[in-house]
């Protein structure tokens, strides 16, 4: 994959989509100049590209808020407002991934409004629309992730996010309603297609195909709960025959510890040293101290979650390990952690161990589980239970014969195994109408090493918390009249 340059310095000096006051630099580049050649749609498409691998870091957030982690005694505070569900208008965590989402939009739209202000060759105008493609999936995307952060699950009228649309240095964004924000994001999810093609992609690829575009389509429209649509475009993508599963527990593992090219995989982002490197997405879970030669996670999973897993299940050993662990000056033994993105070894020379993975956003296991659930949610048992079956035989394990509740319930828990750590779980928890419940000491693997008090092994919170949702940050509220507050913040 060749390298661009690309300058994008007066977007990336605006943190707040609501006041988007103009920081241009002296020497940055002017809209009237920023794409006048086939080099500069290329530098683009790349820096799109590099904002996506790097806000793909977000998905680790929501499940440190969960019942699937504990922290321990060397988690440093971090994330500690989201794991103790104490968060507040002024978390600097919740405030970057405003900040961060937006921008890339605003990069998105920047390029929309003036890709067009110099004419270019025709040989050129294939590549501009294959970048605004691209633009147009990752507009849709940065709007969902904010929407599934800022706003319950799918009510038509209720409020939702600041929509987006336009660069505009002097707009003050009010927030509009579910509705008007998932049509736009299948509206920019249709634009995409237009561009890109209806179908085709390629296992693991690093390019935004049309098939990325319709596994996350799938995924807009499960939240959305038109589960027959969700089902219709999850099924297409599991029948087109680009994608299948892995057919031992080597392979499967080598997929995440090695990032190997999958079949498993509808999307692998690209990265290489030492300029277009991922960030750290598994360090929390299983930092290793090079200095001290032992591993000294922030967060291990708790038992209860861990005891999801069968002993015949592949995933079992593909996303944890245990070893020793070093708390507070004191080895403990026999602590399981989550090494699911414990780095790709060519990612990972300089520091020994610095836990980056190219990150698998889209798989074809996820297709499986939203065709599963939508099925279900429509009253089709059957193909729910033969999505779910087909899953569970290719990771090792028996196929159910359940029905109603209890069926669902097996749904459930396959989601949670197979997607694991991987983002989903506090906004499934949330559409399911669970709460948030850690167990208590029953629930931990060692309580020795963990932190407890408030908020922590003992939380249990109703799916009505205020948790579920993020506050609207408050410097946007300071600078911006138009927007309002989530309810209780």
């Amino acid at each position: 994959m060749k390298r661009y340059s690309w300058l994008l310095p007066l977007l990336l000096a605006f943190a707040f989509v609501g006041c988007q006051k103009d920081l241009l630099p002296a020497d940055a580049i002017s809209p009237e100049n920023a794409i006048s050649s086939a080099a500069d749609v290329k530098g683009w498409d790349a820096g799109f590209m590099a904002r996506f691998r790097q806000n793909l870091i977000w998905a680790r957030f929501p499940d440190v808020q969960t019942d699937i982690v504990n922290a321990t005694l060397e988690y440093g505070n971090y994330y500690n407002d989201l794991h103790k569900w104490t968060l507040g208008p002024k978390n600097e965590d919740i405030e970057d991934q405003w900040r961060s989402y937006y921008i890339g939009i605003s990069n998105v739209n920047f390029f929309f409004d003036n890709v067009g202000r110099n004419p270019l060759p025709d040989s050129v105008q294939p590549l501009i629309a294959k970048t605004k493609g691209h633009a147009y999936f990752l507009r849709a995307f940065y709007h969902y992730e904010l929407a599934m952060r800022w706003s319950r699950t799918y009510q038509p009228d209720a409020l939702c996010i600041p929509l987006s649309l336009v660069y505009d240095a002097n707009l003050m964004l009010e927030r509009s309603t579910q509705k008007q924000v998932f049509e736009q994001i299948l509206s920019d999810l249709s634009q995409a297609n237009a561009l890109l093609g209806t179908v085709g992609g390629e296992p693991s690829s690093i390019e935004i195909t049309p098939d990325v575009v319709n596994a996350l389509r799938a995924r807009v429209l499960l939240e959305m709960g038109r589960y027959e649509d969700a089902y219709n475009t999850a099924n297409a993508l599991i029948n087109s025959g680009t994608y299948g599963f892995e057919s031992s527990p080597a392979a499967f593992a080598k997929m995440w510890a090695e990032d190997a090219i999958s079949r498993e995989n509808i999307m692998q982002v690209f990265a290489k040293l030492p300029d277009e490197r991922p960030q750290n997405y598994g360090t929390i879970y299983c930092f290793y101290s090079v200095q001290r030669a032992q591993y000294m996670p922030f967060y291990v999973p708790t038992k209860s979650f861990l005891d999801l897993y069968d002993a015949a299940d592949y995933r079992k050993d593909a996303y944890f390990s245990t070893h020793p662990v070093l708390m507070k000056g004191s080895i403990t033994p026999g602590i399981t952690m989550c090494t699911k993105f414990a780095g790709a070894p060519d990612l990972n020379p300089e520091f020994g161990r610095s836990n980056r993975n190219r990150n698998k956003p889209f798989r074809i296991a996820e297709q499986y589980l939203i065709a599963a659930e939508a099925a279900y949610k429509k009253g089709d048992e059957p193909n729910a239970k033969a999505m779910l079956n087909t899953l569970r035989t290719a990771r090792g394990l028996a196929t159910v014969t359940s029905s109603g509740d209890a069926l669902f319930k097996d749904i459930q828990d396959e989601r949670s195994r197979e997607l694991a750590f991987e983002g989903f779980r506090l906004f499934d928890l949330r559409r399911w109408g669970l709460g948030c419940n850690r167990g208590g000491e029953a629930a931990v693997q060692n309580k020795d090493i963990l932190v407890t008090g408030n908020g922590t092994i003992d939380l249990d919170l109703p799916n009505a918390h205020r948790g579920f949702v993020y506050p609207i940050p408050a410097r946007e509220i300071e600078l911006n009249n138009k927007m309002l507050q989530n309810p209780g913040y």
